[in-house]
């Protein structure tokens, strides 16, 4: 999918977000985008990094955060009696913003093509996966 349509499907999935759980500090971002710089340049990456995926996957990589603490809050809910709310709809979003964010993960992967071996670009591909699952608590 490409950056503009995949951009489109994530603020959608942002502004179905109760308006309290949107609000994302500068910090985390700048922390997760230099994590995946420097995955990426651990890798053989350069400067034709594309900035925008960059900051787009670690703004993502927020919100899935704080989506995963959303379902979690939801969860407790049914577990105490009260009624699921919108958990169906969350976990969607999760799932869709998970896509993207693997696609996109991708693409940064593939940002010298021209000069990396299949074995590297899958040796990006990984560390980049499993950058995502550190950040998102679920690394194995």
């Amino acid at each position: 999918m490409r950056l503009e349509k995949t951009l489109k499907v994530k603020h959608k999935i942002v502004y179905s977000l109760p308006a309290d759980w949107r609000k994302i500090s500068s910090e985390e971002i700048e922390q997760i985008k230099n994590k995946i710089f420097e995955t990426l340049t651990s890798v053989g990456a350069d400067t034709e990094i594309d900035n925008l995926m960059v900051d787009e996957t670690a703004k993502s990589l927020v919100i899935l955060q704080k989506l995963r603490k959303i379902i979690w809050n939801e969860l407790n809910k049914i577990v105490e009696g009260k009624k699921h709310g919108k958990l169906t709809n969350y976990i969607s979003s999760y799932e869709k913003l998970c896509k993207i964010v693997l696609n996109w993960i991708e693409s940064l992967a593939l940002t010298r093509k021209e000069r990396l071996t299949l074995k590297q670009q899958e040796n990006v591909k990984d560390k980049l996966k499993d950058l995502v699952s550190r950040l998102m608590g679920v690394e194995g």
